[in-house]
């Protein structure tokens, strides 16, 4: 990963670059600081994708009211134990409407909340799955929503709350993952399907510590006003926002 100090044509300090290919394209990504506003250049590209984007959803090229199926997979209640045994069911919501035979999986990281507030409002998958013919999934983080370990006691003590962490969260996705990736082959290749993952604030968090700490499991990731360096003790908040 290539280091950078100097600024991107104006508009932002870059810290990192690199690149990584999907379905023969090449995709440039910067991590960024806060610096100067847009350029007026840039909001005007911005602004004219933007109008593209609205004018395929009225045509009906895009999802207008995203639809999923929603589905559940029985994921270890403890991935980094060797003395317990036991698993709970993880829900996950999938739509098909784009994919097609070798197209990647957009893969978003669920929050601390019910995944279907989520997969209402993250229309950025949505509104590029077409071009890239993938398949959309959001997983619901462990201990929200649905997906609850010890049902209606999973908060009542540590003894049963003691399972919720980041970690946990973050070897829940990896399994699904795997699990997405021997269903949704690609053809003749004994290479796995890529997985981008996606996510905003605490999501995109996850998404990115996901691309961080499981690398084999996604080849990039798009974390969305994502404090990925807010540790207690360590950093403010002021210093992340």
């Amino acid at each position: 990963m290539k280091k950078h100090t100097s600024t991107i044509r104006g508009v932002h300090k870059c810290l990192s670059m690199h690149h990584t290919f999907l379905k023969g394209r090449r995709i440039n990504v910067l991590y960024t600081q806060g610096g100067k506003k847009k350029g007026d250049d840039k909001k005007k590209e911005i602004k004219a994708k933007n109008f593209k984007l609205h004018a395929m959803r009225r045509e009906g090229k895009l999802a207008g009211n995203y639809t999923f199926d929603t589905k559940y997979i029985e994921v270890p209640l403890d991935h980094f134990s060797y003395t317990k045994n036991l698993s709970f069911p993880l829900r996950y919501l999938i739509n098909e409407t784009y994919y097609k035979e070798g197209g990647p999986i957009f893969f978003y990281t669920g929050n601390e909340g019910d995944i279907n507030m989520f997969a209402q409002n993250t229309g950025f998958m949505f509104d590029i799955a077409p071009q890239f013919e993938a398949v959309v999934v959001f997983v619901e983080h462990r201990y929200y929503g649905e997906s609850l370990p010890f049902g209606n006691l999973s908060y009542t003590s540590p003894a049963y709350s003691g399972y919720l962490s980041s970690t946990q969260a973050l070897a829940d996705f990896v399994y699904v993952i795997n699990e997405l990736q021997k269903k949704y082959r690609l053809p003749e290749s004994d290479k796995k399907t890529p997985v981008v993952a996606f996510g905003g604030s605490y999501g995109g968090m996850l998404s990115a510590w996901l691309k961080m700490k499981y690398p084999n499991s996604v080849i990039g990731a798009i974390a969305s006003s994502a404090p990925i360096w807010i540790f207690s003790k360590q950093n403010s908040c002021e210093k992340c926002y």
